[in-house]
């Protein structure tokens, strides 16, 4: 079947989620796709955005913390198909709507000791990620943001390795060397306990 989307496999969250469980915090993870949940975790398995934003709405109350992992798409097809669109019934031009951005409906319900923090995957060069980066943090109101590569095949998207940079919003920042994503999760959490 034909299908807009990318290329998350969820990795990066799970390690993420873990990393927490295992410093003795209380967890609940939303996840999409058929990776295996991790053991211990309470999980709402999800298949759509919309699915995603309502686990999100839900837990996001109880939360203390509230870490944003997924790569959750910008667009959509206005309908979806019950059926293979053969070759010659497919359209000329494909028309998309945008996809309600998740993170940005839960910092305008942000309570005062609530905190966020986001993943920006980006392009580019060191520059223009960082840049990318601190802008998304402020324009998203966001506490802390993991800025990593996904333009390289050992960071990123599908990846068992990832790398890149941790911003907060008091202006401290820390730069993550390629390791294991069970890696860059402890470099987020030990990041966000001292700030």
């Amino acid at each position: 079947m034909r299908f807009l989307g990318n290329p998350a496999t969820g990795k990066q969250g799970i390690a993420i989620a873990q990393a927490a469980w295992c410093r003795g915090r209380t967890v609940r993870l939303i996840l999409a796709g058929d990776r295996p949940a991790p053991a211990g975790i309470p999980t709402h398995r999800v298949t759509t955005s919309a699915e995603m934003q309502a686990a999100v709405f839900t837990e996001f109350p109880h939360c203390d913390i509230f870490v944003s992992a997924a790569a959750v798409g910008d667009v959509q097809p206005p309908f979806w198909g019950d059926r293979k669109l053969p070759k010659a019934e497919l359209p000329a031009a494909l028309p998309l709507t945008p996809i309600p951005d998740i993170l940005q409906a839960v910092a305008a319900q942000k309570r005062e000791n609530q905190h966020l923090i986001g993943l920006a995957a980006q392009t580019g060069d060191e520059a223009e990620m960082l840049a990318q980066g601190w802008a998304k943090l402020h324009r998203k109101g966001l506490d802390a943001v993991l800025v990593n590569p996904v333009g390289t095949p050992d960071s990123g998207f599908g990846s068992d390795t990832n790398r890149g940079w941790l911003l907060h919003r008091d202006g401290r920042h820390r730069a993550i060397a390629l390791t294991h994503k069970r890696g860059v999760a402890s470099a987020l959490w030990d990041f966000w306990r001292v700030h």
